[in-house]
């Protein structure tokens, strides 16, 4: 656990002591390359999910065509297909393992650098709210999520067929990036408080029948029936999903109190929040109320967390942004070390009582 307190302090001090600088590309480049490192030079034994993956890539290797790759797995077509071009042209598991993480990299490099008024904060952001160790392990959804980080633009722009392409794409490698065509609507959609209760009311019900509900779904549709059966469905010892959502909540308040007062104060700035036809802060805000929903629901099973992280990403643009039209310096710099407590208290909830969930202690590189 020492490795990562100590690449965590390294963000801390990346976000607390950062220096303005006109060239954001490579500060980008400089703190997302060492958790891009970590990642793509990971040993198979790094997260529960990459064995599986590293076997289902010689188990492709040994197909002599792709209607045979599609006949023995039951991965997602565009995953199927990356792979099996990959073993055509005599890659090894580990040259994809490295293509990968640079894709998904690079896609959260270039969100951060269109949409965030503070990548120090974004990229510790994203190692503090363990996205970085979910990249580790649920390779496939992370792929769906850094490909949908491109249809926010569309979402802004209102344009539905472009922005239905992408998802579509998406769903190549998760089906359930189905669940991020949500957000299109509710973007538009003005989130009042009564509205806001109406939907987490709505919530509650729902985390009522949330597991007979899932268990009929995967069942009908044939699709992730394992996770049922597995300890990640359990909610037993559930102390890691119950603190997840209580940091979650406290954003959504946080988020919910800015704004407010910035329509209060009828104020207009020019930064990315409050540009274009439909604004980022109506996306980012509109995602992190369907994240605080899944969390509600998610208090029934431990599998709704994954889903959650194609809406509460968001934060990583969110957070940051709505810090940097506080007027105190004061008030900033408090906001800010309040906010970096409560993700290192979750960052070391979920590696002591939940380690199972990533599986990352200790590190070890392939060639290890």
């Amino acid at each position: 656990m020492v490795f990562y307190l100590l690449l965590f302090a390294y963000y801390i001090f990346i976000f607390f002591g950062h220096k303005t600088s006109d060239n954001k590309v490579l500060l980008i480049v400089i703190y997302l390359l060492p958790l891009f490192v970590l990642t793509a030079f990971r040993d198979i034994s790094i997260g529960p999910d990459t064995s599986s993956y590293y076997f289902f890539f010689y188990k492709i290797n040994n197909c002599n065509s792709l209607a045979d790759a599609f006949n023995v797995t039951g991965m997602e077509p565009g995953f199927v297909i990356i792979n099996f071009l990959a073993t055509r042209i005599h890659l090894s598991y580990y040259s994809l393992q490295f293509i990968f993480a640079l894709f998904i990299y690079f896609s959260f490099g270039k969100f951060f650098l269109d949409y965030s008024n503070n990548i120090p904060f974004s990229c510790f952001f994203f190692i503090a709210n363990n996205y970085f160790f979910g990249i580790m392990n649920v390779l496939r959804m992370w792929l769906a999520i850094s490909i949908l980080l491109y249809s926010v633009r569309f979402i802004k722009s209102r344009q539905l067929i472009p922005f239905l392409s992408i998802v579509l794409l998406a769903m190549m490698f998760h089906y359930s990036a189905a669940f991020f065509l949500l957000l299109y609507p509710l973007a538009s959609v003005n989130l009042t408080l009564d509205r806001l209760a109406l939907v987490f009311i709505v919530s509650l019900v729902i985390l009522l029948f949330a597991v007979p509900v899932f268990t009929f779904v995967t069942n009908t549709l044939g699709m992730y029936e394992g996770y049922i059966s597995e300890e990640r469905f359990d909610v037993s010892n559930n102390i890691a999903i119950k603190l997840s959502f209580l940091v979650t909540v406290c954003f959504f308040v946080f988020s919910t109190y800015i704004k407010w007062s910035l329509i209060d104060r009828h104020l207009t700035i020019s930064g990315n929040l409050f540009v274009s036809n439909i604004s980022l802060l109506d996306i980012c805000y509109a995602a992190l109320t369907v994240s605080v929903c899944l969390h509600i629901i998610g208090l029934s099973n431990n599998v709704m967390g994954r889903v959650i992280n194609y809406y509460d990403v968001f934060l990583l643009i969110l957070i940051p942004d709505l810090i940097s039209v506080i007027n105190s310096k004061k008030n900033r710099i408090l906001t800010s070390f309040v906010i970096s407590s409560l993700l290192f208290i979750k960052f070391i909830v979920v590696l002591e009582f939940r380690p199972e969930w990533y599986q990352v202690l200790p590190y070890k590189f392939f060639w290890s």
